[in-house]
Parts: structure tokens; sequence; C-alpha cells
């Protein structure tokens, strides 16, 4: 009778503390408990303003409903299409639709349509007015493919969003915050929009990822090579959640593997050289990753060449990475890598594969950026 008692009071034990386990798991992942990121306006990120770009000749801009045309101090309703000429756009300030949504340039997109006129480059500049997570859903199925794992598309969600609030904060007082391409990150409206991606970012709904209390710069690439980089190898930013760590699930990547040729009359004239007689790599970071390269000009003379200079000068789709060997054989240099991207912070197919093996989002974004929190910014 002993022995029973013990066993059903060790027994009632473990279901206390299994109930308790579970009870703080919940917490821990139920964002209404989850920080607050610190900061005395956070009206600034209800909203993101995306440069669109510049316009030429005669546009149309269309919407389901009526289009507010907001002059200066003067408002006019139109109908659902405006056909005009950019001389026609001198003084309007901005487009509101009764929808919430407008076309223009073929794409599809939420919120507001704002035109500035741009000095430097002498033309009318675009920009959608957009709340941040109606931008989001625009942003992760441009950057991820919406068909991967919801775990892994959450990744994307909080990484894109952490990375708009930090260049919002950025360029609070500029014209615009991000631009619409990879000058920033992708965002294709709502035409690239899907159901699962959208889930996704309402799943992480304002959250964000923090160090020391501060947006953390949230640079992710399609996949590492099996090793992301340091960033300060890249763009000399010291920043100490984002070290080189192992990414193995890279290997599943299509771009995992390449190779790039390029003649040598061609990289003689983009790299201002007098000859090339030899090519060879000087040193290596750590990662793997090519730090430097030697191409001897004649037999008195050389050049050294950054590996990171020398992909921006060919571009980053021939030469996918700097994690690459090199060779030089008739009349042309030989590239054979791995990895795509410049190898910092998270790595888009490190994500998927970990995702795909029962690893949670936190689990993922903590891997590829040290020492981060979640914290919610609105």
């Amino acid at each position: 009778m002993l022995r029973k008692l013990n066993y059903l009071n060790q027994n009632m034990i473990f279901k206390s503390i299994k109930i308790i386990f579970l009870i703080l798991l919940f917490l821990y992942n139920c964002s209404i408990f989850q920080k607050k990121y610190q900061t005395n306006n956070r009206e600034i990120f209800q909203y993101i303003k995306v440069n669109l770009g510049a316009l030429e000749e005669i546009n149309e801009i269309k919407s389901n409903g009526t289009i507010l045309i907001k002059v200066s101090s003067d408002e006019k309703k139109i109908s659902n299409s405006f056909k005009f000429k950019l001389s026609d756009v001198k003084g309007v300030e901005k487009f509101i639709f009764e929808s919430n949504q407008f076309e223009i340039k073929s794409g599809v997109f939420r919120g507001e349509l704002e035109i500035k006129f741009d000095l430097k480059q002498n033309k009318f500049l675009f920009i959608n007015k957009v709340p941040l997570e109606d931008y989001l859903y625009g942003v992760v199925p441009s950057e991820m493919p919406a068909s991967w794992n919801i775990e892994a598309l959450k990744t994307q969600a909080i990484a894109a969003r952490t990375y708009a609030v930090a260049y919002i904060q950025k360029n609070i007082n500029d014209t615009y915050h991000v631009e619409a391409t990879v000058q920033s990150q992708v965002y294709g409206g709502v035409k690239k929009e899907t159901k699962n991606s959208n889930l996704a970012v309402d799943q992480t709904k304002s959250e964000i990822l923090v160090f020391a209390e501060k947006p953390i710069q949230a640079f992710y690439h399609s996949n590492s090579g099996g090793k992301t980089e340091l960033a300060e190898n890249v763009w000399s930013l010291g920043l100490p959640y984002l070290k080189s760590v192992e990414s193995s699930f890279c290997e599943k990547a299509p771009n995992y593997n390449w190779e790039f040729k390029i003649a040598k009359s061609e990289l003689i004239e983009k790299l201002g050289l007098k000859d090339i007689l030899e090519i060879s790599i000087l040193d290596y970071f750590l990662s793997g990753r090519v730090k430097t390269i030697h191409f001897q000009e004649t037999e008195d003379s050389f050049k050294n060449v950054i590996a990171v200079d020398l992909r921006k000068l060919i571009g980053g789709v021939k030469i996918k990475s700097t994690f690459f060997e090199v060779k030089f054989e008739d009349g042309f240099i030989y590239f054979s890598g791995k990895g795509f991207g410049h190898g910092v912070g998270m790595s888009q197919w490190g994500a998927k594969g970990m995702a795909d093996a029962g690893k949670t989002h936190k689990e993922i974004l903590f891997h590829y950026y040290i020492g981060t929190e979640l914290a919610r910014v609105y």
C-alpha cells in the first residue's frame, strides 16, 4: 500500500512538472508575454515608404474605387483611372485610394502613392506609403518561395520586418525608407502575395530581432555554401550577432555549386590591367571565402584585388559568392565555387533545411543571429 501511494505521489509530481513546463513553454511562445522594443515613438513604425522608382512619359494609375488626388491644400476626386504625363503631376502630393489598392507600372500595391521630385535624378519618384505588415505581404514571397515550410517563412518575415524597422529609423527624415529592389528588399506588391506567406507575416506580427535593446541589421542571403561569414569581412561592420556559423543544410540548394568563366581580355578591361600573366588566391578568411586575389600583370608589376570588390565588379549573379577557387587556362579565367550571396546572417536555404528537420523559427533565427532576442515593435 505504501509503495502504491509513493508511486501515485511520484506520478502526480511528474504530471505537475509536465503541466508547469507546458505552461512556461506556452508563455514563452505567446507574443503577449514577449518583451517590447523600447522606443519613444512607435508611430513611425506603422508605415514604411517604398521607392517604386521613377516613371517615364505617359502612365496610368488605376484603382477599384475612387481616387483622391491631393494637390497642396486642394483635393480632387476622380474615377478609378488617372492617365497622365509627368508634367501633369507637378504639385501633386499624393493619391489616396478608396479601395486601399492601386495599380501602376503593371504592379498592384496597397496603401497610398506619394510623388516626390528627385533633384539628383531630375525625375519624379513614385513612393508607396504602406502599412508595415502589408509591405511584408509583398516582401516575404518575393524573397523566399511561398511553398516552403511555414517555420522558414516565419524567419523570413521576422528578418524582413527587422530590416525594415532598422531602415525606417535610419532614413526617418529622407524622402523614402527603402527601395523596392534588391538594393533593399524585393517588394512585389499584391501580385506576389500568397496565403502561406501572408500567414507567416500574420503569425509573427510586430516581431523583430533585437540585440542590446536595438533592432539588428538582419542581413540574409540565398545559401552560405556551408558556413556563414562575419559581417566585418564583407562590409567592415563589426556586429557581434553576425558571426560565422555552420550551415550544413545549404548543400541542398540548387545553386550550392556553381561555375563561371570570363575571357582574359574582358577581365583586363574591367580591372584596368596591363595584362594577366598569372592569377592566384593570396589569402582566405577563416570561413574559407577568398579575401584577396593576386593578378600578375607583367614580370615587374602586379595588382591585388579584394574578392568582394571583384564580385561587385563582375556581378553577383555571375560570381555567386567569394567562396571559390580560380584557375587561368587557354585565355579564360575559371571560377568554381559554392554558395550564393554575401554569406552574412541567415541563409535562406539553411533556414528551409532546419525547418524541414523540425526546428522552429526561433531556433533558426537564434542560430544565425547570435545572442539576439525577439521583441514586439508595436
